[in-house]
């Protein structure tokens, strides 16, 4: 980037001034070259502390990142030569109160950018300041700008808190917040002091009194003029001493030649009297403050050698220390730009809608200024060459003014290296005003917005389900010693498998700051029952809590919390009434001049900056939908994959093989290998044949049976395992293409056990696909089935989902108590199921589980929310565990195993290794 723009006809004049009238008084004075030091990175400003009377000068652009402690005073020179330093970093603590680069200013600092600062006060007490540039200025700052963040002092400013000499030819661009005194370029304009030929674009506000869009207070001799104020906002909580160029004054300070635009609003509303010479400045256009004359003619800038006008940003600029322009990011292809060059700034021109998986950014030091726009669909899902799923994994630089909607933030591992963040995974930078909204689940730290927070979040929120094996928080899950966490709200819904669990933050340490959040209703829930609370499930040290609430109704481990407080990591109950009433936030000093907004609604704050995110829809059991894909197998048979996260933070993924038997070329049929039907003796009861290598010779895997059943006229196209099954046969009765019926070994009556849960999928002689069960159907319906195939757990009956918890027999004791129906029902596991519609379509599901790909398998009741979800009429469970196999014909003679099966292969569960059953149900079409 070219920081020294110049006008040739400029450089003329100069030179031939210089030559022909030598007037050397005129000109600024710098050092000899020898005696001037050198400044060209980040560790070479240690050199300015070591030596505050030194003349320095920056030979490139510098990149901070992490705390930098401020230089206590200054009394050389500090020329940035048209350079900037980037990612500036300050929280004031104790011993040093004043947030500054420099805290006393006696030299001269000149021609320096400051760009994307984050200057935080730790206190509103009265020794507390934030100066984007300097605390205190007592010499010269000129030529130089201001861009980012600097709040929460008792007094704050864009460039200086408190001036005593003078201040010209320079602009801020930034969030100024206080206690008391905020401006957008100085907090005081002290008596003798000097402010002159600058600009702020206002973003001001003061909890309490005295704001102003330039000075926020000024006393009798000092002097403000020639100043312009651009469009934005100026407001206090008290609506007292709120001006756009100054705020209060003292005395008779001298106000001479300022405007501002008619847009600068204080208190949201538009100023009249201005004038020239007042506190509120003369009302221009914001056409006239794009027009250069305004500030050439106007007010006297100088447009020769230190201003130019920026057609892109429409405002002046420095021809010295030129602005970084912002890259746009209109489309999903865009994001790469910030991939591609991590230091840079960009903003968001339009929503932008995510498809596919996104590789997180690794690192970021730029600024990303969503412009209120939302990006939509983030999907990430970690693997071992990035375990950290997160949308950036090491943040430096500034977020703000984004929304990010419906995300799926997956961490598939539970290994300490897998975490999973819905923005950011480290947090050194900063994050305000911006939201999360979806799902972040399974690593072994899960949060919100950030997995670690080192630095500032600020003024944001987050409605996601958040799940993780330890550290677990809705906004972060591990606040550290430093970091700040400060007016931001969540709706809690979070859970950690072991412990470690807060509706805030999940862990904090000795001086991270927590302080005036608030917690929504919702459920933080953990597995181990400790290190759990409703804004910081774990301490270690004494990290700050600070004026933060949470709505009664905000359970953890499903009970209400009684020993609440501000100060404590509970948080100090409120009712969900106080929650939608602005007020409430108010009293934590929330800016609702500026930043937040009620919406009615929801019933609880969102940001002016952001529109509210449309409400993802989820159904019974899908919270959200990662992929949905469908092919036509042939007419009236369709393949469709469909993964998802359902409403407990799982990931699941599903196979689902749709059949219209309603089509007189479609069929379904019980398969085995190759085709046979299943010997039995006189009684039905199964004969089992081994092979000579001692296995059942009617048993092979689904594929297999697909390929060896050969029908002359018919094709199999696709197929899912079928029965449960045991070495004496089928558990349940078996009919293949109209045989006698194949006894079931696991049936009520059978070995003196009632099994009250099977049941059975047929087809009958007319076509017609049925459900029922042992007890009730079989007998009616036996005489009139064509094919027909056992299962357990009837999950759909008329329409209606069944849940069977509280009726499966636990005590092994029970004379009717039966292992592998206990077992079946208890645990998750991949899963095989068929569906029978309202209008006679027949659809099988496999679910996938153990671990493959992610999966995490269902248990029967989730499944039949899955099955109604999915239009079932009627549902029932089938063989599952490493059975669950759906295979579809890849058109050249063979068979696809579509899904994941996962079986011991040497004694170790293994992803992909299909398992021999007794049978299938095999999808047969007639052929062309």
């Amino acid at each position: 980037m070219n920081h020294f723009p110049r006008k040739l006809a400029s450089l003329f004049l100069t030179f031939t001034l210089l030559c022909s009238l030598v007037v050397t008084a005129q000109l600024p004075v710098e050092a000899s070259s020898s005696s001037v030091i050198t400044i060209s990175s980040a560790s070479d400003l240690e050199q300015i502390r070591n030596n505050p009377t030194g003349d320095f000068e920056l030979s490139n652009d510098i990149q901070l990142s992490g705390e930098f402690i401020p230089i206590s005073s200054f009394s050389g020179t500090l020329d940035g030569k048209g350079h900037h330093i980037s990612g500036l970093s300050i929280t004031a603590n104790s011993s040093q109160p004043k947030a500054a680069l420099i805290v006393t200013n006696y030299g001269t600092i000149e021609r320096i950018g400051l760009v994307d600062v984050n200057i935080t006060s730790l206190d509103t007490n009265s020794t507390y300041w934030a100066g984007g540039m300097v605390a205190t200025n007592r010499g010269t700052i000129q030529e130089s700008f201001v861009t980012g963040s600097v709040v929460g002092g008792y007094r704050s400013a864009g460039i200086a808190v408190n001036n005593y000499s003078v201040i010209r030819n320079v602009y801020a661009a930034a969030e100024v917040s206080a206690r008391v005194e905020s401006g957008g370029l100085v907090a005081v304009s002290e008596s003798g002091s000097t402010l002159s030929s600058s600009y702020a674009v206002p973003d001001v506000y003061s909890e309490e009194f005295n704001t102003g869009g330039i000075s926020a207070y000024a006393y009798s001799n000092a002097t403000i003029e020639d100043n312009a104020l651009l469009a934005g906002t100026i407001a206090n909580g008290d609506n007292l001493n709120a001006g756009r160029i100054t705020g209060r004054v003292n005395g008779t300070p001298t106000f001479s030649n300022n405007i501002a635009s008619q847009n600068a609003l204080v208190q949201g509303a538009v100023v009249t009297g201005g004038t020239s010479g007042n506190a509120q400045g003369l009302s221009v256009t914001d056409q006239t403050l794009t027009e250069q004359s305004a500030y050439e003619n106007t007010l006297g800038w100088d447009f020769q050698s230190v201003w130019e006008m920026n057609p892109v940003l429409e405002r002046p600029t420095l021809q010295y220390a030129g602005e970084i322009q912002d890259v746009e990011i209109a489309a999903a292809a865009d994001l790469e730009l910030i991939r591609s060059d991590p230091y840079g700034s960009f903003v968001l021109t339009a929503d932008i809608e995510l498809s596919g998986e996104f590789v997180p950014i690794p690192s970021f030091y730029g600024s990303l200024d969503g412009d209120g726009h939302h990006i939509t669909g983030l999907t990430i899902t970690s693997d071992t060459s990035q375990r950290k799923a997160a949308f950036i994994v090491d943040h430096y630089g500034v977020i703000k003014n984004v929304g990010f909607a419906d995300v799926a933030i997956m961490g598939l591992s539970s290994d300490s290296t897998y975490w999973a963040g819905g923005m950011v995974a480290n947090n050194r930078g900063t994050i305000r005003e911006s939201f999360v909204t979806g799902v972040v689940t399974g690593g072994y730290r899960s949060a919100g917005i950030a997995v670690h927070n080192f630095n500032l979040i600020r003024n944001s929120y987050t409605d996601v389900m958040v799940r993780a094996k330890v550290e677990a928080g809705a906004l972060v899950a591990v606040s550290e010693s430093g970091s700040v966490l400060e007016t931001s709200y969540a709706v809690p819904d979070v859970h950690s498998q072991l412990n470690n669990t807060g509706g805030v933050s999940g862990y904090a340490y000795s001086s991270a700051i927590i302080r005036n959040n608030a917690l929504l209703a919702g459920t933080i829930t953990n597995g181990g029952n400790s290190n759990i609370a409703r804004v910081n499930g774990r301490v270690n040290g004494t990290p700050v809590f600070q004026n933060n609430i949470a709505s009664e109704q905000a359970l953890v481990q499903g009970i209400v919390v009684t020993e609440g407080t501000a100060s404590n990591r509970q948080g100090l109950s409120v009712t969900d009434q106080a929650l939608g009433t602005q007020s409430t936030y108010v009293n934590l000093g929330w800016n609702f001049n500026v930043i937040w907004e009620m919406d009615s609604q929801l019933g609880r704050p969102v940001l002016q900056s952001l529109e509210n995110p449309a409400e993802s829809v989820s159904g019974p059991i899908i919270r959200r939908p990662l992929r949905d894909e469908s092919v036509v197998v042939s007419q009236g048979v369709q393949h469709r994959q469909m993964d998802f996260i359902d409403v407990n933070g799982n990931v699941q993924k599903a196979n689902i093989i749709d059949v219209d038997l309603n089509l007189p070329q479609n069929e379904i049929i019980v398969g085995t290998k190759n085709n046979q039907i299943p010997p039995t003796d006189a009684n039905g009861d199964y004969i089992r044949i081994e092979d000579s290598e001692g296995h059942d010779s009617i048993k092979a895997n689904v594929a297999d049976q697909a390929a060896t059943t050969q029908i002359a006229g018919k094709e199999v196209v696709a197929g899912v395992n079928g029965e449960f099954y045991t070495e004496q046969g089928p558990e349940g009765y078996m009919i293949k293409d109209g045989s006698g019926i194949i006894n079931g070994v696991r049936v009520p009556g059978v070995d003196g056990k009632n099994y009250p849960f099977h049941g059975f999928f047929g087809i009958k002689d007319n076509g017609t696909p049925v459900i029922g069960s042992y007890t009730d159907d079989w007998e009616q319906m036996k005489e009139e089935l064509f094919q027909a195939s056992g299962g357990q757990y009837w999950m759909v009956k008329d329409g209606v989902h069944q849940d069977f918890n509280g009726l499966v027999i636990s005590d092994p004791n029970h004379p009717d108590y039966d292992e592998q129906t206990y077992y079946r029902h208890n645990d998750r596991h991949p899963r095989t199921a068929v569906g029978i519609r309202s209008d006679g379509t027949v659809f099988f599901v496999v679910i996938d589980g153990r671990g493959a790909n992610g999966s995490t398998g269902f248990y029967i009741e989730e499944l039949g929310l899955y099955m109604k979800e999915l239009g079932a009429y009627q549902a029932l469970n089938m063989d599952g565990g490493g059975s669950s196999t759906a295979v579809v014909t890849n058109g050249n003679g063979g068979y696809d195993i579509e899904n994941t099966p996962i079986n011991k292969v040497d004694g170790v569960n293994t992803p992909g290794a299909p398992r021999d059953v007794f049978s299938s149900l095999l999808v047969v079409v007639e052929q062309d």
